[in-house]
Parts: structure tokens; sequence; C-alpha cells
């Protein structure tokens, strides 16, 4: 019956990769364009569905900042000077969260050029239908818990990243799922999560994935509790890890991996320390 499960939750996991729900409190976002001398004066605006949502003039020094809602999960960049028009589509935004943004304006072919994408989320605890799908392998996502839970979902949320790296750090848990919620964390690079308490504790019938992107290069995952438990599971709950060449370890100053009687823990080929 748990892979029964599992693999009927596969179809669902694709579907959901492909859309997004709506994001409505704010989001700021501080950028530079890296080679701004070469045009001059250049406005950046956000659109979403025809609709501007902020828009600033770039400074002297290349910087702008923007603070904006949205009522989808992406929206359009648009760097707009006397000559020059350049349009990023399709930026993925979450809500309650910074941006950090270097990007370089390219003209032939014309592009703008990520350099860098830092999101500092604010700690995600989701329940009901909340759903976040963040899926581009260009952003970093931050989340520093402040001692309370980096990421905690109940009822159906869902909340999925597939991104350049993922780092989970000062959590009380790392990861918190209960009811039929989702996670699903995949990386092209580093996946850390570091907690006092349980790096992973999934309960009920809950699923959480850990690894790594399609076609990843340097996937590395590391999950470590300081005071409990890296992975622990309870009811009929699935936790997968799909790591990159096994390049993955699990520490709990208890156990590893405390897996309940009717729940699965699927360690990918993870190095685990206990104690």
């Amino acid at each position: 019956m748990k892979l029964f499960r599992l693999l009927l939750l596969l179809p669902l996991l694709t579907l959901l990769a492909c859309g997004s729900t709506g994001t409505n409190k704010s989001i700021f976002l501080n950028g530079e364009i890296l080679n701004f001398v070469e045009f001059g004066i250049v406005e950046v605006e956000v659109r979403e569905d025809d609709r501007t949502r902020d828009s600033a003039d770039v400074e002297p020094d290349g910087s702008f900042e923007l603070n904006f809602n949205a009522d989808s999960g992406s929206v359009d960049l648009r760097f707009i000077g006397d000559e020059l028009t350049i349009i990023r589509p399709n930026f993925s935004v979450t809500d309650d969260s910074t941006i950090e943004l270097d990007v370089t304006l390219q003209l032939n072919p014309i592009a703008v050029i990520i350099n860098s994408w830092v999101v500092f989320q604010d700690p995600i605890s989701f329940r009901g239908d909340d759903t976040i799908i963040f899926n581009d392998t260009e952003a970093d996502i931050v989340i520093n818990g402040d001692g309370d839970n980096c990421i905690r979902t109940r009822d159906n949320s869902i909340v999925d990243f597939r991104v350049k790296s993922i780092d989970l750090s000062n959590c009380d848990e790392g990861v918190r799922t209960e009811n039929t919620s989702q996670v699903i964390l995949l990386t092209d690079q580093a996946l850390t999560i570091f907690s006092e308490s349980n790096g992973i504790r999934s309960r009920e019938e809950s699923f959480v994935n850990v690894g790594q992107v399609f076609n990843s290069n340097n996937n590395s995952v590391e999950v470590r509790s300081f005071d409990a438990d890296g992975v622990n599971t309870s009811g009929t709950a699935i936790v997968n890890f799909t790591p990159l060449n096994n390049n993955c370890s699990i520490r709990g100053s208890n156990e590893a991996v405390n897996e309940g009687s009717d729940s699965t823990v699927n360690t990918g080929g993870c190095t685990l320390v206990d104690g």
C-alpha cells in the first residue's frame, strides 16, 4: 500500500510543478544592474497581467528597489530606457520575502542575464490549500527560522521549491508536515537543513521529497538535528531522499532516522549518523 500511495502521488507532483497559486503580501526586491553605465537612464517595472505592480528609476550606482504584491506566483520584470526594453518574463515570487537580485542587460541577443538571485523567505506556516510552487534553478532560497519551524504544512497545503540551492537554518524543526500536506525540496546544488529539534518531522499521511532537480550537476543534501532526530516519521507518512550520487548525510543527536512502524523513509544512499 505504501508503494501504491507513492505512485499515486507522482503524477500529482508533476502536474503541480506546472502551476502556481496567488500571492497577496509584501514582496521586496533589491536589485542592481551590473552594467548600468552602458545604458544611462533606466526604469524598472514589475508587471502582472498587464498591470504595473511597482516601478522605480535606477540609481546612478545601478541599484533599484521595488515593493509590490502579486496575485500569482510570477511577474514580468521590464527594464525600459530611451531605446531599450528588455523583459524577464515569468520571474518567480513568493509572499513574505526579500529578493536580492543582480542582473546584466544584454542587447544582442536581447536578454536579462541573472548573475545572482537570492530569496530570503520568511518561515512558512501553511494550512488548508495554501500553496507555493517555485520552479527556477537560478534562484537560491534562504529561510532563517529564528527558533521557529522553518517550513510547516498542514491539511492539504503544498510547498514545492525546485531551485539552485536551499538553506534552512536556525530552525526549531526544519520541515514539519502533517495531515496530507506535501513538501518538495529539490536543488541543483546544496540543500541544507539545520535544526534544533527534528530536521524533518512527518506525521499522518504527509509526504516529503528532498534531493536533486532533473539534470543536476552538483547536488548535495545535508540534514542535521542538534537535539533530536534527523528524520522522524509516524502514521503512514513518506519521506524520500533522492540525492545526486549518494552525496547526502542525515545526522541526529538522537537518531539519524526514527521511522514509525507504518511510515516509510527512503534514505537514497545517504550516510546516517546517530548521536
